[in-house]
């Protein structure tokens, strides 16, 4: 699944927006819509993204299921 589509859906279902995430990482609003709206983020942004919405960024082996951290 698309990164993007992904934490749409998680701040959809949080009910967290983009004025949460531009606070949460002290962004513009405008900075925040345009990586979303670009469907280009870096991994540092993510991470500072999935921490607002309070997950984790992990790798996981798709043969064993094993969680890499």
């Amino acid at each position: 699944m698309d990164i993007i589509k992904t934490l749409k859906s998680v701040m959809k279902k949080k009910k967290i927006t983009q004025l949460d995430l531009a606070s949460g990482t002290g962004k513009s609003p405008n900075t925040v819509r345009n990586i979303l709206v670009r469907d280009s983020i870096s991994t540092n942004t993510l991470i500072a993204y999935a921490d607002i919405l309070g997950c984790d960024v992990v790798l996981q082996d798709r043969e064993t299921g094993e969680i890499y951290r």
